[in-house]
Formats: structure tokens, sequence, C-alpha cells
């Protein structure tokens, strides 16, 4: 009939209009695409949409016909916005040129450009991708997370989602980026390239920087906190902005996790921070997931961000756990062959801080999780501050000494007693006599297990047979080669002569004369002029007549041209590791030798060294044993290369050795013995708080009823409660409660973090230096890991906001005792 459409006029109709495509894209948008669409006998239909991510950009799927050809493809098209005005910089030159450059990896994994892009006015573009292959068949990475978390049939399982994270960061690092390029970047430089278009005008960051009180952006805005450092940084082919959305994943017709494609490169570049694309992936992830956990589980997260293997691991969904560990595995594995592991771990707290900092500025991030961004962003800081040194500002001359440490008073002879470990000292036993066919003894548990005990019974053991040994707490060594060699030294002598031991101290003495006048100076580049000759010669000779230590003229020649002194700075490490290795030699002339390194989880960028140069510079007949949390393969898994390692998990102490110690400290009822053990569970520190607490409350007989509970981090914490509340404790209650936020303790962080005068913080340390729950550090005392662990908690717990302000004061402490502090460089 006249008017009327047939059956397939309304199903071409239908493919020329879309009002789905029209009400998602917008009617001017819209208008702009049929009009070019027309040009070309095409038509376009929605298919699905993406998840925008809060931005202003729409990606959506559709199917493209052919209206000549009767022919039909699927799409992503992309409505987006540029505002620059250098059009060599837009996505689709960018992703031209990534294709360009990254040839068969390109083909895999970025999407294929269709068409030019198609413009819409007022800066806004239309661009049209195609994926090889059918876009049904892939999901994209942020609704595959959802599905788990929201109950619906998931496309995969939890282990395959592991799987696809470990899959995308291989492969964008070691297939797209290839091997690394290294630039030398200062702190703010490498954040700011973590950045780039985030800090341009009208942008969310732009504007918090912009307010200038924000202090989570103390890193960016304060260089006086970095002064000097400069960082070895990864750089190369990076992806700029790869999140949970922009990533697709074949699922169909099943998951292949190496499958993978990029549908977003607007932010590509050639040569930016490849440590910025494996956390920025994370934290987004991340970010997705803090609404399904809780209070315990998001602490846990953020500390398992900054270190896979931490204790609190296993609170986490284990896939969860599980990405994080992998993702970090997969950068290490990619990292390592080049050399640059050490500097890659040292910056990840760096990338974690930029990811963080972008995520609590997006539109889309939900007001209630701020909270733990800045949390994660402010630990971040910390744990950088805490690992990388600033040098101090150029002066005009200052003497090169080095800080004593603050002496605490010796320990009470009551907190000696040890029971049990029989089993530990008959391996320790047969490992330094040659019964076992190990040369090294890994001693691992969870903080408070009692390894430090343990270490300290070796040591016993080994002195009372007449066995020379060395020993080194690798927590007060401050990630230092150079601080390891001279603890293994003082310890091997111990008052004895030694002539080759006082001769590698002597040249520890002058390796840290160096690195006192670099510090004084400056740093490298503030010493130094465009060809290596110094600035300011007088000056700096000035600074080396200062220094303690006398430098012999080939050092005093060394520092006054840089390319001698970067020689020197990059290789005194390795040369003094050999020399002292050759003069242990020397002393123990074929006899049997221990070295013992405990608080092993602390070592991080000493991992490297101690593997590939200390253990080879050792004598032959040398045994060594290591304690620390985590079991040495799985803190690092190039120790699965060495054959000769023996692993002892350490457990509770038996009822009968839980009981002796109970005895010893005063508690001899049978059924009180008996009630006490089954509330500890012979945990070595929660049998020490609970005599800890007799004590405080006047005895065992005060002690009343004990709560059981399977957790022993919260029976732990419970009596840590009851012992700080006791009359007893309360003239170092408040420097318990809230310096535990300090890695270390000495009066001048008292007086910074309690606001008290020189002589109640003075007063106050020395008190504090004689309680059981401190430990002997270089800068002054600190607290038993575990027991600082529960501390912070409890202080969070108590009071967010006050655990901040005491971050924010030992933060701004820290910051302005640059001097003295060893330089970032080595």
């Amino acid at each position: 009939m006249p008017g009327t459409l047939d059956a397939a006029d309304r199903a071409e109709e239908a493919w020329v209009h879309d009002g789905n495509l029209e009400q998602w894209l917008g009617s001017r948008a819209y208008k702009r695409l049929t009009e070019w669409s027309g040009q070309g006998h095409l038509a376009h239909k929605l298919v699905r949409t993406f998840d925008n991510g809060g931005t202003d950009a729409k990606v959506c799927v559709v199917d493209r016909r052919d209206l000549l050809e009767g022919t039909s493809q699927r799409l992503v098209l992309k409505l987006d916005r540029f505002t620059g005005s250098d059009f060599g910089t837009t996505e689709y030159a960018r992703h031209r040129q990534a294709v360009h450059d990254s040839g068969e990896w390109a083909d895999r994994h970025l999407a294929r450009l269709v068409d030019p892009p198609i413009p819409v006015g007022d800066s806004w573009w239309l661009t049209f991708q195609g994926v090889a292959g059918n876009l049904d068949q892939f999901r994209v990475l942020g609704s595959l997370m959802r599905e788990l978390y929201d109950g619906a049939e998931p496309s995969c399982i939890p282990a395959q989602l592991v799987d696809v994270y470990e899959a995308v960061i291989s492969g964008m690092l070691s297939d797209w980026a290839g091997k690394p390029k290294i630039d030398y970047l200062s702190v703010p430089d490498l954040l700011r390239a973590h950045f780039v278009y985030r800090l341009a005008e009208g942008k969310p960051l732009r504007k918090l920087l912009d307010t200038g009180a924000e202090p989570l952006l103390m890193l960016l805005r304060d260089p006086s906190l970095t002064n000097g450092i400069e960082l070895a940084v990864p750089v190369g082919s990076s992806h700029g902005d790869l999140h949970v959305e922009n990533v697709l994943v074949r699922v169909q017709p099943t998951v292949v996790p190496a499958d993978f494609r990029l549908i977003d490169l607007a932010n590509r570049e050639d040569r930016a921070p490849l440590g910025r694309d494996p956390i920025h992936l994370l934290v987004h992830m991340v970010n997705l997931s803090l609404r399904h956990l809780g209070t315990s589980q998001l602490t846990a997260l953020r500390l398992v961000l900054l270190d896979p293997e931490n204790d609190r691991r296993d609170q986490l969904p284990t896939w969860l756990r599980d990405i994080i560990a992998r993702t970090y595995a997969a950068a290490e594995q990619w990292i390592e062959p080049s050399g640059y592991g050490p500097d890659w771990r040292r910056q990840r707290p760096l990338s974690l801080y930029a990811a963080a900092l972008m995520v609590y500025v997006r539109r889309s991030t939900r007001p209630e999780d701020k909270p733990w961004l800045a949390d994660l962003i402010r630990n971040a800081a910390h744990t950088f501050l805490g690992t990388v040194k600033p040098r101090a500002e150029p002066a005009t001359v200052v003497p090169a000494t080095r800080r004593k440490p603050v002496e605490p008073r010796p320990e009470p002879p009551g907190e000696k007693f040890v029971v049990g470990r029989e089993a530990e000292s008959s391996m320790f036993a047969g490992l330094v006599e040659g019964r076992a066919e190990e040369s090294l003894l890994n001693i691992y548990g969870p903080g408070g297990i009692g390894k430090t005990e343990v270490f300290k019974k070796f040591r016993g053991n080994a002195g009372q047979h007449g066995l020379r040994f060395g020993t080194a707490d690798v927590a007060v060594c401050g990630g230092r080669p150079s601080a390891v060699l001279r603890e293994l030294c003082r310890t091997f002598l111990d008052g004895e002569p030694a002539e080759p031991l006082h001769g590698v101290l002597d040249l520890l003495d002058i390796h840290d004369a160096v690195w006192d006048v670099v510090r004084a100076s400056g740093g490298v580049d503030t010493m130094f002029d465009a060809v290596g000759s110094p600035k300011a010669p007088e000056t700096l000779q000035a600074t080396v007549d200062c220094c303690e230590v006398a430098l012999p003229p080939n050092l005093r020649a060394v520092l006054n041209n840089r390319f001698s002194l970067d020689r020197f700075l990059r290789s005194s490490d390795r040369d003094l590791t050999v020399l002292f290795g050759e003069a242990l030699g020397a002393v123990m002339d074929d006899a049997p030798a221990a070295v013992l390194l405990d608080t092993y989880e602390e070592a991080g960028k000493l991992d490297p060294w101690v593997r590939q140069q200390l253990l080879p510079a050792l004598p032959p007949q040398t045994r060594i044993v290591v304690l620390g949390r985590n079991k040495l393969a799985r803190q690092n898994i190039d120790w699965s290369d060495h054959d000769e390692i023996l692993s002892h998990p350490l457990s509770e102490l038996s009822e009968d050795d839980a009981k002796s110690y109970l005895r010893h400290y005063g508690l001899t009822d049978g059924a009180a013995l008996d009630k006490v053990y089954r509330f500890t569970g012979g945990y070595p520190l929660v049998l020490v708080l609970v005599r800890k607490l007799a004590k405080e409350v006047g005895g065992w007989q005060a002690v009343g009823e004990l709560e059981h509970s399977a957790d022993r981090d919260q029976i732990a914490g419970q009596l840590l409660d009851r012992i700080l509340r006791e009359e007893r404790v309360h003239a170092v209650r408040e420097v318990i409660e809230k310096c535990a936020v300090a890695a270390w303790i000495n009066p001048e962080i008292i007086q910074a973090l309690l606001g008290v005068g020189e002589a109640d913080a003075r007063e106050q340390f020395e008190l504090v230096s004689q309680h059981s729950f401190v430990d002997r550090h270089p800068e002054g005392v600190r607290f038993h890991d575990k027991i600082r662990e529960l501390l912070v908690e409890r202080l969070k717990f108590t009071s967010q906001a006050e655990h901040n302000r005491l971050q924010e004061r030992l933060l701004s402490y820290h910051s302005s005792k640059t001097s003295g502090l060893k330089p970032a460089y080595e």
C-alpha cells in the first residue's frame, strides 16, 4: 500500500536512525554522526555501553552496517573532548603512533583504528576502534570485578581474574615496554610524570594543589622533604591511564588471560615512568573493592599494598591478596635482570602515592572511600621517606659529622630469660658444626612468635662454644650495606684484636665521610657543573677539611670530579663487601664462623645485596642464619635458586615450656597455670604481655578473668589495653600510645610529637628506654615490631584524626632534620 513500509524497509530505517544511540550520544553528536555516515552509506546501531569511570567521555559498542554492500561489523565508538592546541597529542594521534611503534604487540593488544576522527564541535570528537575477534567474547575488566562482588553469575572464577592482572602487567612491561630505559628524576619530577595532564589548569588535582592547604600533596608541594634525591626511574612505552574500565579481556568461549585489548590510549607516552601503569591499575581495582570490605580488612589492604608480605595479608579475600602479590611479582620479574630491582621497589610507594591521589580526586570516587585513600596516600609518603632520606640543602661550610646514637639504659636482667627452643638450638649446633648439609638456616614466623629471642639464644650459644660470630639487625641498618658491614665487623671483633677487620672499619669510616661530604654539599647535582667540575671548589675543600676522618689524597681527587665520584659511589658497597669477606677469611684462618641477620623482613633493597654480594664474599666455612617474618623463598623468589637453605617455621612454645616461663615469673598454682596457658596458647608475645600485666597490677592474683579469643592479635590488643590503663604505666603511657607512629624514638621525636619541653622529653625517653616494650636502636629506642603494630592500630581505632595529626608532626620533624641523614644516592 502507498505510504507504508514493508519489513525490509522498517529494518533499514531502524539502522538509519537509532533512538537509543541518539539518546546515549546526545542530539548534536548523533546528528554529526548521521551526517558523516550518510556520505559513506553507513549506519550505526547501539549494542551496549561501557562505564565511563566518571569522566566526560562516552564509550559504547555499535554495529556498523554498509548499506551498499549489506555487510556489518562491530566497533567501539567513543565521544571525547580534546581542548589542547597540539593535535599531534590527541588520542587518535597517540594511538596511531603506538600502533606504528609497537608492531605485532599492537596487533594483538591494541584496538584497531577504523576511521579518522569525526569533529562534533566545541572540541568534541567521535572515533571508531575495532577489536580483532568477536567483541561479544570480550568483557571489560571492571565488569568482571563487579560480578565477583555483586553475586551475579561471573564470567570468570577468581583465580582466572588473578591470572588476567598478571598477564596484563607482564604483557605491558615485558612485551610492550621491553628493556627499561633510565631517566634520573627528582621526586617532584617523578610525581609530575605520573600526573601529567592532571596538573593542567582546571583539573581537580590542580585545584587541590592550588589551595595550598592540602597536606596530602606534601611530596609535590614541599621540595625540601626530598631535597636532592635523585631516582633512577625505568621509563618506556606507557599507556598513561590504565584502569579497569579500559581493559577488555576475552572470556568466551573460555577465559584467556593473555588475550586482552586496550581501548583508550588518550594519554599514551613513549617515555613515561613504567611504575605508573601497574600501580594505577591496582589502585583502581582496590577502589572498586573498598565498599565490600570490613574495617579490619581495609586496614590489612592498606598494609598489604605497601608490603605484599605483611602478616595481615591472609585477612583479605584470597584473590585480592593474590592480585596484589602477583602484580608486584610480575613487575619485579621484568625489572630484576636490568639490575634496577631495588630502585623499582624504592619507587613503588611513590607510584602508590600518585595513583591514590589520582583516584582520590576522581568524581566517581565515593566520599566515604576518601578517608581510606587519604590514609594510603599519607602512609605511602611516610614509607618512601622512611627508606630514602633527603639530602641537606647546600650550605656554606657544614662539618660532616655523624650523629651519635642515644644509648638507652641496659635491659633489666629479668627480661633476658629465654625458655625452650631446643629444636632450633639443635639445628644451629648442627649447622655450625658442619653436620647439616645446608649452610644457611632460615628461621621464620609471624610477629611476636619469638624470633628475636631465638636470635639472642643463638648468639649466646655461639659465644659459649667459642665460635666467632657477627650479627646485624637489618631493621636498624637503614637499608645500607655499609651499616650491615659495620655491625658485622663490630660484633666479630667484640673487643678482640683482629687487624684485618679493623682495617675494614677504617675504610667504612672513610666511605661514610665521603657520603657526609656529598650530603653537606647538597648532593652530587649541586656539587658539579655540566662538565663535572666543582661549582664551588673552595667551599668543597673547606667541607672536606671539616671531616672527622682525614680523607686520603686519592679520594680528595675523586671528590673534585663528578665522573670519578659517580664511579666511587656506585662501586663502594661492592668493593667494601669483597674486602670484608677477605678480611674475615684472614681472621678465621679456616675456622668456622657464623653470620646472624635478624628482622630480615625489613631487608628491602638490602636483599639483592645479601644474595648477590655478601653471601658469595663470605669464607666457605661461614654459616649463615637469617631470621624474619617470611620464608626467604617467599620474600624473594630468587632465594629458590639457593640449594643450601634449611627453612624452619617457628611455632608457639610447648605447654611445658610456656608453663616454665610462667613459673619463672612467679605463677606456681597448677590451676592458674592451666588457665593462663589455655589463654595464651603458648604464643610468646601474649605470654610476655600477660606477665607484664601481672607485674603492673601487683601480682598474678590481681590479673582476674582473661577473655579467650582465637585471634592472637585481639588477645594481645586486649592485654595491651589493660597494661596501659594501670597507674604504674602512667608516666610513659602517652609516649607509648602516641610515639608508636615513629619507627624509632629519641628525645627530639618525643618533643616533636607530644609538644613537651626538652627536659621533659629527655626524662620521658629515659623512662621509656627501660620499658620491656622497647629495644635498642642506633638513633635511640624502638618498639618491638608487633607491639608497635598493635599500638598503631589501637591509636587509629581510638582516634583516626589524632593518628593523622601525629603522622603529620612526624613528617614535619623528619623534613627539618636533613642534616646527618644518608643521601638517597646509596
